[in-house]
Formats: C-alpha cells, sequence, structure tokens
C-alpha cells in the first residue's frame, strides 16, 4: 500500500528545496558581484592609470617645447660648437633627455627612452617669405623646423623611478603618451642687408655686391659706377617702381639735365655725373645666375631704349619674372610696405623705429623693453 505522508512534512520537504535554491541563486549572484566589483576596481585603477599617464605625457611635451624654444632662441654657449641653427637645432635637440614629473617614469623600448625628439623628413630650414597682409612679420623671411615630440611615461615606483609601480605592473598596464608636431619659426629682426622706407638710390663709385636682401617702401633707382660692377645675390624688392638712376635725377630736379640746379626743394645733389651705369646684376632666384639690368639684355627687351630692364618697359612684369624669378620685383609683383612690428609701449603710444636701437633707461615707463631690441638690466 502506499504510504500518504502528511500534508505538513510535503511542506517542509519544498521549503528546504526552495531554501536550497535560493541560496545557490545568491551565491552565484554574489559570486557575480564580487568578480563584476574587482574587474569595476581593476578598470577604475587602470582608468586612473590612464589619466595620471596622460596628464604627465602631456606636461612633458609642454616642458620638451619650452626646451627646444630656448635653445633656438638663446644658442646657448654649450651648444654653440653645433654651427648654424640648422645644425644646432638638428643636433642638440635629439640630445635632450627629457625629465618626467614626480611620481612618473619613462619607459624605455630596448634601450630607448620613449620620449624624445625626432626631426621631421623636411626639416630643411629653408626661408620663405611671409605673404599675408594680415600676419604681423608680412615681408619678412621666415624660417622653419618641424619637429615630431614623442612622450610617453608611466606610473613610477616610489622607491625606483626609473621602474613602474608595483600597482602597473599588476594590472599590465605599460604606460600612455601622445606624439605631436612641433614647429619652430625662426624670424631675425636684422635680415635686410639694406632697407629704406623712403625713395631708394643706390649707386656706388667702386665694385660692389649686396649679399641680403635689399628693400624700400617707395621707389628704387640703382645703377653701377662706370666701369665697376654692382650684383645683389639676394632678394631686390621696392614698393613703388623699380627705375634707372639717371631717372631719380629727371623726376626730382626742378629743370632738366645734369646741369640743372643741385639745389631742389627735397632733394641735395652733390654730383653731375651722367651716371651711366656698365655692369649692375640681380642674382635670379633659384639659380646661382646674375642676370644684368643693363648688360645681357634679351632682344627687345629695353622698350623704352634707355639702357635697363625697368618698370619703364612694356611687359616688365613677366620679362622681370623670367629673367630674375621674383628676386627683382616691385609693385607690378603686387609688394607690400614692410614695417617693423613696433608693440605698443605702457602709456599707450606705439613705439617708435628709432626705440628699436635705443637702450633702455630710467627715465623710460613701464615696459619700454617691449620695443627695443637692447635690453641689459
Amino acid at each position: 500500500m502506499k504510504k500518504i505522508l502528511p500534508i505538513r512534512l510535503q511542506h517542509r520537504g519544498s521549503a528546504l528545496m526552495a531554501a536550497m535554491g535560493f541560496v545557490l541563486v545568491m551565491s552565484v549572484a554574489v559570486g557575480y558581484v564580487t568578480v563584476a566589483t574587482q574587474r569595476q576596481t581593476r578598470n577604475n585603477e587602470r582608468s586612473r592609470l590612464m589619466q595620471e599617464s596622460l596628464m604627465g605625457a602631456g606636461t612633458l611635451l609642454k616642458s620638451m617645447a619650452e626646451q627646444a624654444y630656448y635653445m633656438a632662441n638663446t644658442r646657448p654657449t654649450q651648444a654653440q660648437a653645433a654651427g648654424n641653427v640648422e645644425t644646432l637645432l638638428n643636433t642638440v635637440l635629439p640630445m635632450i633627455k627629457p625629465a618626467a614629473a614626480p611620481g612618473m617614469h619613462i619607459p624605455k623600448s630596448g634601450t630607448k627612452p620613449m620620449s624624445f625628439f625626432k626631426p621631421h623628413a623636411n626639416n630643411t630650414g629653408e626661408g620663405r617669405v611671409i605673404d599675408d597682409p594680415n600676419h604681423r612679420w608680412d615681408g619678412y623671411m621666415i624660417k622653419d623646423w618641424v619637429y615630431d615630440m614623442y612622450a610617453f611615461v608611466n606610473e613610477a615606483d616610489p622607491s625606483d623611478s626609473t621602474k613602474e609601480s608595483v600597482n602597473a605592473k599588476r594590472l599590465g598596464f605599460k604606460g600612455a603618451g601622445f606624439k605631436t608636431r612641433l614647429h619652430i619659426s625662426h624670424i631675425p629682426l636684422f635680415q635686410f642687408a639694406i632697407f629704406y622706407n623712403g625713395d631708394l638710390e643706390i649707386h656706388p663709385g667702386n665694385n660692389m655686391v649686396v649679399d641680403g636682401p635689399v628693400h624700400t617702401n617707395s621707389d628704387l633707382y640703382m645703377a653701377s659706377g662706370a666701369g665697376s660692377n654692382l650684383d645683389f645675390k639676394a632678394r631686390v624688392s621696392a614698393v613703388g617702381k623699380f627705375r634707372n638712376y639717371r631717372d631719380f635725377r629727371t623726376d626730382y630736379l626742378q629743370t632738366g639735365g645734369i646741369n640743372a640746379p643741385t639745389n631742389h626743394s627735397k632733394y641735395v645733389f652733390i654730383e653731375t655725373s651722367d651716371h651711366t651705369a656698365t655692369n649692375l646684376k640681380v642674382l635670379k632666384k633659384g639659380t646661382t645666375t646674375l642676370n644684368g639690368v643693363n648688360n645681357g639684355l634679351p632682344t627687345n627687351a629695353d622698350s623704352n631704349g634707355d639702357g635697363f630692364l625697368t618698370s619703364l618697359d612694356t611687359n616688365w612684369l613677366s620679362k622681370a619674372v623670367d629673367r630674375w624669378a621674383g628676386n627683382l620685383s616691385d609693385s607690378a609683383m603686387g609688394n607690400r610696405p614692410i614695417r617693423p612690428p613696433l608693440p605698443f609701449l605702457a602709456n599707450g603710444k606705439q613705439a617708435d623705429p628709432g626705440d628699436l636701437i635705443q637702450r633702455i633707461n630710467s627715465n623710460d615707463p613701464p615696459g619700454p623693453e617691449e620695443g627695443k631690441v637692447r635690453n641689459d638690466d
């Protein structure tokens, strides 16, 4: 006969099974929560290491850039042996050993630190003229050097800053960092061999070679002395017109001819030569060839028959570009006035050009050194 258990015992058996099931579910849940908590803690710790490493790398990049600018601007004595700016930067910057912030260290790839400078492939330092009317250095020559900077850091061991921390090692965190491109622009203030704001006349008696750029913010009149050479081995530019020197006398004397009065309301002439230039040449850009302005001219270049290729000749623009590739230019090429980027002094007055070469003194208002090149105090 089948034994029938009391209802009370059946309930107790069901409750026991339910309790065991609940305990099992809770155990799984607790285990899952524990694993999840450990994983979250681990992720939080890795996130902290990542954020601190990135902050440390950012600080390191700023420090590296400051060191690079310091080298470029001051060229300290210990770096003078490197020679010119290009050699200085390309030689010295890769030798800089960046230092990480306290609590951080720079990992190595093999034996090489993972924070360093690397010259860009096209880092030639070749000069170019700034052609931007909104640029404060418009018209000046600028040289650019480009470097890739790498900054990679990790949390350091408190007892040995050359090693990663135990925590970073336990978590398998190898560090974090940035790569960025550093541009160093070099604009020498004194970069013109000859610079003038008004009409510029150049007429030396003897042989003369001008190696640096020449610029005037007005008209330019040039000629060589009879039987002598006048060579320009860099760019020559005028905001006005480029003219034969003899035109200068015709333009500004009250009456024409070389025997005209030497006293003029604006100009005083102390010689009466006819200024017959014989050998005036300008370097063709991108070459080593000096092409003549008044000798060796192509057929039909001198349309007005004055012996010169100047702004007065027809098709001057195309002829000049073909002959000098932009190294001899005037208003036809769109030249703009070049103004030194003079700052405003503390009293609200803009510095005068002459202020650039003055030494500061005790009578200066606050901040005049901003407008002066020489500042020994």
